[in-house]
C-alpha cells in the first residue's frame, strides 16, 4: 500500500484528529491553534487547496491537496465566529494516494489525493 506523496513537510502519521503539518518551511504548524481558514479553493487542475493565515507569523500558506480524485463537501453548522476554524484531519494510505477527511467550522471536505504539498 503506497500513501500520497508530500512535498514542503513531513508526512502526516496514519492517524485521525491531525492538526499539526511539521517539517514545513515555517516550523511546525498548529492548523487548529496557530492559523485561520481563509478559503478553500477547489481548482479544474484536480486539486484542492486550503489557503491560511499563520496567527503568530501573519504569513499566509496553504495546504494543497494534488491529484484529487475524489471530492466531496459537507456544509456544517457552526457559529459565525468559528468560521476560519481548522478542526482536524485524518488519512489513510490507498494505493496511489490517501483518503482524508479535513473538518472545517463550516465544511467537511473528504478526497482521495496522490499528494500534498506545504506551500508559503
Amino acid at each position: 500500500m503506497s500513501g500520497a506523496v508530500f512535498r514542503g513537510m513531513r508526512p502526516w502519521a496514519l492517524d485521525a484528529g491531525i492538526v499539526e503539518c511539521e517539517g514545513t518551511a515555517l516550523g511546525v504548524v498548529d492548523l487548529h491553534n496557530e492559523a485561520d481558514v481563509i478559503e478553500v479553493v477547489i481548482t479544474t487542475g484536480g486539486a484542492v487547496r486550503l489557503r491560511f493565515s499563520h496567527t503568530t507569523s501573519g504569513r499566509a500558506f496553504a495546504v494543497v491537496f494534488t491529484g484529487v480524485s475524489r471530492f466531496e463537501a459537507t456544509g456544517l453548522d457552526h457559529h459565525p465566529d468559528d468560521a476560519a476554524l481548522f478542526h482536524d484531519l485524518s488519512h489513510v494510505p490507498v494505493e496511489g494516494g490517501s483518503d482524508c477527511e479535513i473538518t472545517l467550522a463550516a465544511l467537511r471536505l473528504e478526497l482521495r489525493a496522490a499528494g500534498v504539498e506545504f506551500a508559503v
